[in-house]
């Protein structure tokens, strides 16, 4: 879930660094790794300054919330939500401050945080895929289509309202 969190951090943060004035951004995704393969698929929410939610279609249905304190993890098949705290707060502008743009290429914008060198590759001044090396090596790729910048969107869309019945955990 943190490498969820921190893609998407990453992903707003850039487009804060294209338009100053973003607000939010709704776009579908694909993600994958290499060599593995692994995939997933949906669409995702963000509203600045801190509230997203990613909702996978593929490979399982998932609906995953962020509030800015707390990640909530809602899986229907398995009848369940997962909280977790959050104990860090990502500062946006100074991951912006650090980006820099590929003197050779001008479409691929190039960051590290926390070590990890993160590329977004830019589509007619959109963000189109960002690339980076997980911690088992495995080049993990985030493909973004239907990129809507400054839609509107309420803080509604981002609180979960847990169904009746269905099992809470809470992490620490």
């Amino acid at each position: 879930m943190k490498k969820i969190f921190l893609s998407f951090v990453f992903v707003m943060s850039f487009c804060v660094g294209f338009d100053r004035n973003l607000h939010s951004i709704q776009a579908r995704f694909v993600q994958y790794t290499h060599p593995k393969s692994v995939y997933y698929s949906g669409s995702f929410l963000a509203l600045s300054p801190h509230y997203a939610k990613w909702e996978y279609i593929q490979p399982i249905r998932k609906i995953v919330y962020l509030d800015g304190k707390n990640l909530i993890s809602y899986e229907p098949t398995l009848n369940q939500a997962i909280y977790t705290q959050i104990n860090q707060t990502l500062n946006f502008l100074k991951i912006i401050q650090n980006s820099k743009q590929d003197p050779k290429n001008p479409n691929l914008y190039l960051s590290i945080i926390d070590e990890r060198v993160y590329k977004l590759f830019i589509e007619d001044d959109l963000p189109c895929r960002l690339e980076y090396e997980d911690a088992l090596g495995n080049l993990v790729a985030i493909e973004l289509s239907e990129v809507k910048l400054n839609p509107h969107l309420s803080q509604e869309q981002f609180i979960f309202a847990p169904p009746k019945g269905i099992d809470i955990i809470k992490q620490e």
